[in-house]
């Protein structure tokens, strides 16, 4: 891949949206697409499993909701960003961090003791039951 030239790249290989969801994306290409203005755009690219780790943590200060959900359902996010992304004001991002097999035990206690939201708490719970712990 020729990164002197990201964008025209981007262009010849369908545009900034079919790119972020391609699997065969390179991290580089997907780094520079963390940063597009469309928030379709860089969903995908927190859903693809060739971002790296730095653009995950980028896309965990999101604005839009729905990029940092993508960013806990990312096999790549790290420990440290799931502990950070436990405490969003958003429901659907702390639902999220339950799923993420990266989550600390210890987040989950947090998360399945004092939660505000009843399916949160829950979930977080059977994760710890299915990781043999409890509260």
């Amino acid at each position: 891949m020729n990164t002197k030239y990201p964008r025209i790249w981007i262009a010849a290989h369908g545009g900034s949206y079919e790119v972020a969801m391609a699997e065969d994306t390179p991290p580089a290409i997907l780094h520079l697409l963390a940063n597009d203005e469309g928030e379709d755009v860089r969903q995908q690219v927190a859903h693809n499993s060739n971002t790296p780790v730095v653009a995950l943590r980028k896309l965990a200060d999101d604005e839009e909701w729905r990029v940092r959900e993508a960013v806990t359902l990312n096999s790549k996010t790290t420990a440290e960003v799931l502990r950070k992304l436990a405490d969003d004001d958003d429901v659907m991002v702390r639902r999220g961090v339950t799923w993420n097999p990266n989550t600390p035990d210890e987040v989950l206690r947090k998360l399945a003791a004092h939660d505000v939201d009843r399916f949160v708490r829950k979930t977080a719970r059977d994760v710890l039951g299915k990781r043999g712990l409890t509260l």
